[in-house]
């Protein structure tokens, strides 16, 4: 074979597909990591005095950098589903510790973040924070399924004003002569 030969593209023709939606990669997770992540009872977490566990939830009265955490849960380098909710919040944000997500959450809301681990612990901070939080779960992820390839889609265009064609994948668009 030639790798530097040229081709040629005729008779295209070009039919736009309504309501694509490629196969999302589907998480296969292991067992629950984080013990009483319903807050049902004042034990199994680690506080900083501004946080409290009482009725089903994890409190913070403000404070920065304080956090609330669970030790030895997580190996550093596995992929974990890390979710949890934040049921109020009057002021400030929290981040999730523990793996590579580094956002301020700042609405009431339910989350999930898959994180890298960089760390053993898995917790919340409060920076300034106000509020509770819920339901806080971690679960390794085993293995992914399904998605792929088929993630990308492309469409070729041709431009009939000057002949040249291009491959169109979203967001950009790339350019090629004719």
């Amino acid at each position: 074979g030639d790798a530097g030969g040229t081709a040629k593209i005729d008779n295209v023709s070009i039919k736009e597909v309504q309501g694509f939606e490629a196969p999302m990669e589907k998480p296969t997770l292991g067992s629950e990591l984080v013990v009483n992540g319903d807050f049902a009872t004042d034990s199994d977490w680690s506080k900083e005095s501004v946080w409290s566990i009482s009725g089903g939830v994890a409190t913070s009265t403000g404070g920065t950098a304080q956090s609330i955490w669970q030790t030895n849960k997580l190996t550093i380098g596995k992929r974990y589903l890390h979710t949890f909710d934040v049921v109020t919040l009057s002021s400030g944000y929290v981040q999730s510790f523990g793996g590579n997500f580094n956002g301020n959450i700042s609405e009431v809301g339910h989350y999930e973040f898959y994180i890298t681990a960089i760390n053993t612990s898995i917790g919340i901070v409060s920076n300034g924070f106000v509020g509770s939080i819920d339901n806080l779960s971690v679960k390794e992820v085993t293995s992914f399924s399904g998605g792929g390839l088929e993630r990308d889609a492309y469409k070729l265009i041709e431009d009939t004003s000057n002949g040249k064609h291009a491959i169109q994948r979203t967001p950009s668009i790339t350019v090629t002569d004719a």
